[in-house]
């Protein structure tokens, strides 16, 4: 118990409500430290003088945080993270910005503190410190695709904290991030000491499964993922240029085919020693001449001319086809329908057997 005296009056308190009224106030620093944070991210000093002695668990301080202006932004609270003692009675308190104050733009903000020491004296901020919290970090890449091979991506932030040497970035599975084990954290070249600019060399593996990846770009505890990901694309590549003449064919129009001897079958409509066209096959191979032209149309009236269509294989091997002019059919012919028969001996000739030369109108395609 305390006594309090009113003239010729003592009144006992309790000693709890005797510290309340003895409730010291403290006058904090005008501004945090660092002044701007990024909520669940940033840790915040606050600096003030006029605590009561002893010692101040951090879980006994409380930390208000509300927008300057009424109405800016949502208001929270937080416990203290630690506090250290300086000098006198002046204390050093760290928190963290709550993840509950979400704002959609940097939003100036005044924190208060109250709390109480190890034995119960009670405290409370007489002013605020200002500090401006921002939206959580958000970050753009560019490209958002690639295919196999090496591709470098630029990464723009919007509110983060790029470092070099801390920001790290992971693209995924089947990706490696600035020479980094594919699918592991990997560094990034932070562009002239820039926060917000950085970029990442990546080596896509080949094969790599494709398909779209979450990208995460972190320095510390802020990370952030751009809303587009980034997506694995099929590799193209050219394996062989048509040239005309003799030697190659022209204009071939339609997919190719794979027959059951893993070679790529398909007709091109011009070229060839003839000019009216080829059929030709490709070999997937690193060690060998892949391409071959397996027939030369010579068009009316002995044989079919511009060969338009992808082949169709039957089951012993042999393949159909159809050509849009030649055949017997005077003047010039209207057409064929063709097989093509493979060689008995592997590296042989194909034969090549017109089975239908088309007619015309009226009674004919």
């Amino acid at each position: 118990m305390k006594s309090l005296r009113f003239g010729a009056m003592v009144l006992a308190l309790p000693f709890g409500l005797a510290l309340l009224l003895a409730q010291s106030t403290v006058t904090l620093s005008p501004a945090a430290s660092p002044g701007t944070g990024e909520p669940g991210v940033t840790n915040i000093i606050v600096t003030g003088y006029g605590f009561p002695s002893g010692s101040i668990p951090p879980a006994n301080v409380t930390v208000t945080l509300q927008p300057s202006k009424a109405g800016a932004g949502p208001s929270g609270t937080t416990q203290a993270n630690a506090v250290q003692p300086l000098f006198g009675g002046t204390q050093r308190v760290t928190f963290t910005v709550p993840v509950s104050i979400a704002v959609v733009r940097p939003t100036s903000y005044l924190v208060s503190l109250s709390g109480s020491t190890s034995t119960g004296a009670v405290f409370s901020s007489g002013n605020n410190a200002s500090l401006s919290i921002t939206p959580a970090a958000q970050v753009s890449i560019f490209p958002t695709s690639g295919a196999g091979g090496t591709v470098q991506v630029t990464i723009t932030g919007y509110y983060t904290s790029f470092l070099q040497g801390s920001t790290e970035a992971n693209f995924g599975p089947g990706i490696s991030v600035g020479g980094a084990p594919p699918g592991e954290w990997g560094p990034v070249t932070v562009v002239n000491n820039s926060d917000s600019s950085a970029t990442a060399q990546l080596v896509i593996g080949i094969p790599a499964v494709l398909g779209k990846r979450t990208v995460t770009i972190a320095t510390g505890t802020e990370e952030a993922s751009p809303a587009s990901g980034f997506t694995i694309n099929a590799q193209y590549s050219t394996l062989y240029n048509f040239t005309g003449g003799a030697s190659s064919g022209s204009n071939p129009k339609r997919a190719l085919v794979f027959g059951s001897d893993d070679v790529l079958y398909g007709t091109a409509v011009a070229g060839g020693s003839s000019g009216d066209g080829i059929a030709f096959s490709y070999t997937l191979c690193s060690s060998c001449s892949p391409f071959a032209i397996l027939h030369t149309f010579t068009g009316f009236p002995g044989d079919g001319s511009a060969p338009d269509g992808s082949f169709a294989i039957g089951s012993t091997g042999t393949m159909y086809g159809a050509t849009g002019s030649g055949g017997s059919q005077p003047p010039a012919g209207d057409g064929t329908v063709f097989s093509m028969t493979p060689p008995v001996v592997s590296g042989g000739a194909w034969t090549e057997t017109v089975l239908y030369s088309f007619a015309g109108s009226p009674n004919d395609g």
